[in-house]
């Protein structure tokens, strides 16, 4: 169960452990994943088909004291849509926190003959969504061709402070 912005979420997993299906939080189904041999292949989401998009989310590793500005984001689309065609205004990243609007870029960033776009996230309003873990999965939901996608990548999270920083750097030495 999740809860982001009063709304509650319940995940249903399969024996195998994938996702199959998002609830509200009075048990209505508001999406559904279809899997082939472990492979997500679709979701659907009130009846409406949904692709799945590839999703790589830099830095592998959030540090939530970070004075970086950005979180980056590069997403992929199954060969029959093109990733120039996503609407970036509608890109959002777990439900609250939207891609900015400048810098993008279609490139191959993991030089598998795929092209992705990359978008920007702001650095503390996805900071303020996370808790420390070490996997910590993230969504990204969009709309390419008006045809909503979404996608999930897993990431660490953590919160050094600066105190326990000091107190690591003693025990090394």
């Amino acid at each position: 169960m999740k809860h982001v912005n009063g709304q509650e979420t319940i995940y249903v997993y399969d024996q195998q452990g994938n996702l199959i299906a998002e609830a509200d939080n009075d048990g209505r189904i508001v999406h559904e994943y279809i899997y082939l041999d472990g492979c997500l292949l679709a979701g659907v989401k009130s009846g409406i088909e949904m692709v799945q998009a590839t999703i790589d989310i830099d830095p592998d590793t959030l540090g939530l004291n970070s004075k970086g500005k950005w979180i980056t984001c590069y997403i992929e689309l199954p060969e029959a849509y093109d990733v120039a065609d996503i609407d970036v205004s509608t890109v959002v990243l777990e439900g609250s926190v939207y891609a900015e609007l400048r810098p993008t870029k279609v490139a191959d960033h993991d030089a598998d003959g795929i092209a992705d776009l990359m978008v920007k996230f702001e650095r503390n309003g996805v900071a303020d969504l996370l808790e420390p873990a070490e996997e910590v999965i993230i969504r990204i939901d969009g709309k390419v061709e008006g045809i909503l996608f979404a996608g999930e990548d897993t990431i660490r999270v953590v919160d050094k402070g600066k105190k326990e920083k000091k107190e690591k750097k003693r025990e090394k030495e």
